[in-house]
């Protein structure tokens, strides 16, 4: 069993008396040392947390191996990630060979709304993030003087620290009135393409909207998000789709349908190769109105 005392240098936690489910909040603030071998098994469905939230890691010193999928990234100082509670295709450690320990503050949150917008984001921006400057760090470690503290604040000014860090996060040293050209383009595009959810629109008909040729529509909205346009789309009818997995009662055949994955087995591909579990499993474990379900039948 981890010893909290030894591993965590230094916590405190947030606390509020009235509950708003559709904000964000915050739960803990915790500076962190790992060694090596250190992991966090989020992979296998069997040990992702039963509970809602998301969380944002910062390292500070040493090394980490955070995973996404089959993806690979180096946590090292400079860096952070963001990923929900439940996210079957996360998990991060420390390298068994590491010869120091890495070091990282983090930062959870509780809470459905949370954990939606975290995966939207995830959707939109990713996981991995390179920072600019020191701005998220030492706003974290602002609360760290206080360690062993419990701040109680309103469900606004919890859901002002939560867009506040996500914002220096996605737009470090930025404003919202960011005025390059390229910037604003990739949110239009972004914008058009949550407009047009519903229907299957064309990379061709999105740039006619937009007034811009295929090509340099696709050039400006990778350069501006790191993604190219069929990744940020796979990842919008994937974030979707899970939603509509854990909280409705529309069969797979009718989720595919409306995410426009064009057929059932196109929908059970896409989703088998990114969390390596079947959509109908996925709901059996996660979703909402199945466990309703199931509770109804055994109180019956």
């Amino acid at each position: 069993m981890l010893e909290l005392e030894k591993i965590r240098m230094r916590s405190v936690s947030f606390s509020s008396e009235n509950v708003c489910p559709s904000l964000p909040c915050p739960a803990m603030v915790v500076e962190e040392s790992e060694k090596a071998g250190y992991r966090m098994p989020l992979t296998d469905p069997e040990n992702i947390p039963k509970f809602t939230g998301g969380q944002l890691t910062i390292t500070t010193a040493g090394h980490g191996i955070l995973n996404v999928g089959d993806k690979t990234f180096d946590c090292v100082p400079g860096t952070a990630f963001l990923h929900t509670d439940c996210d079957p295709q996360v998990s991060y450690l420390v390298p068994p060979e590491s010869e120091e320990e890495w070091r990282f503050l983090w930062i959870s949150f509780a809470g459905e709304a949370s954990e939606r917008i975290i995966r939207e984001i995830n959707a939109v921006y990713g996981y991995f993030f390179i920072l600019k400057n020191d701005s998220l760090k030492k706003y974290l470690k602002a609360f760290l003087k206080h360690s062993g503290a419990r701040f109680f604040v309103s469900p606004l000014e919890g859901a002002k620290i939560f867009f506040d860090l996500m914002n220096e996060l996605c737009f470090p040293g930025k404003t919202l009135q960011d005025t390059r050209p390229g910037k604003h383009l990739s949110r239009e595009m972004e914008k058009e393409l949550a407009y047009a959810f519903c229907e299957p629109i064309s990379t061709t008909a999105l740039a006619q909207r937009l007034g811009l040729s295929r090509e340099h529509m696709s050039r400006i909205f990778h350069k501006e998000t790191g993604q190219t346009l069929q990744k940020y789309r796979a990842g919008q009818r994937l974030s979707a789709a899970l939603n509509l997995l854990e909280k409705s009662n529309c069969s797979c055949k009718e989720i595919s349908d409306y995410c426009n994955y064009g057929s059932y087995s196109s929908f059970y591909r896409s989703f088998m190769a990114i969390y390596h579990i079947s959509p109908e499993d996925y709901r059996k474990k996660f979703g909402n109105v199945e466990k309703k379900r199931k509770s109804r039948r055994h109180k019956s």
